[in-house]
């Protein structure tokens, strides 16, 4: 929610930073019985580096309370969040990107080799195997209960578009909604990727767009091999509890 000229909080959906990128409420769009789901409780965005102090104190006011960072550990040591030794919020940190078990060449070995896969693919192996960082990430959502919450990775649409799927999964959105959200990260994101694809190489250029084909190969992906979005939280250690906060405030007041 953020004021209009009579003073009076309106939602959004795209907040107006200058110098914070996608950063989005994801309430809006249609969910379970009709109900929508609810702004001001979940934002996705872009790391927040850099920050003027006046983008800073427009996410404070709103109010969020918890940061979840998706980036790993070197990405955070390289670009640190604003928000990571703020006084009065919760900052907490979950790396969807996880080598597989079977992985013997490193983070950066398989962080390179990314670059062979689709986004799609991506977003599957993070699906398959960072469970136990959903469930984090899911949790520390659920436990936030003074403001809103923040989750971001570097960009905001390949870990952030997860965990977003997943929400509003939980919140019976419609598949096409789920996409249309995701496909407009790029749109969002011109000034910063435009210059990364001027000079990226022509294998790895597809990691920096949001095409609708990524999003559907992870929603078909979820259909084939899981009952549904209530039997997969369970399968990743959310609790019941968890499960029915964060669907009551997504389809909440």
């Amino acid at each position: 929610m953020i004021p209009g000229p009579d003073g009076k909080r309106r939602p959004l959906i795209r907040l107006p930073l200058q110098s914070y990128h996608n950063v989005r409420d994801i309430g809006g769009y249609a969910g379970t019985g009709g109900r929508a789901v609810s702004f001001g409780h979940f934002f996705r965005a872009s790391e927040p580096c850099n920050l003027s102090s006046e983008d800073v104190q427009t996410l404070i006011d709103l109010p969020v309370r918890t940061f979840v960072d998706l980036r790993s550990e070197m990405e955070i040591r390289l670009r640190p969040s604003a928000f990571q030794d703020l006084p009065g919020v919760r900052y907490v940190n979950f790396s969807l990107l996880k080598p597989p078990a079977s992985a013997t060449n490193g983070v950066e070995d398989f962080v390179r080799d990314l670059a062979s896969l689709t986004l799609g693919e991506v977003y599957i192996h993070m699906l398959e195997n960072a469970g136990r960082e959903i469930a984090g990430v899911l949790r520390s959502m659920a436990e936030e209960t003074e403001g809103a919450c923040l989750y971001h990775c570097t960009h905001g649409k390949d870990r952030t578009g997860l965990i977003t799927m997943l929400l509003y999964r939980l919140a019976g959105v419609a598949d096409e909604d789920i996409i249309a959200s995701y496909q407009v990260s790029f749109s969002y994101l011109r000034p910063l990727i435009d210059p990364l694809l001027a000079k990226s190489a022509e294998n790895s250029r597809h990691l920096l767009f949001s095409d609708a084909e990524n999003m559907e190969m992870l929603l078909r992906h979820f259909d084939k091999t899981r009952a549904g979005i209530i039997p997969y939280l369970r399968e990743i250690g959310l609790d019941d509890a968890s499960i029915r906060i964060l669907r009551d405030r997504l389809l909440g007041d």
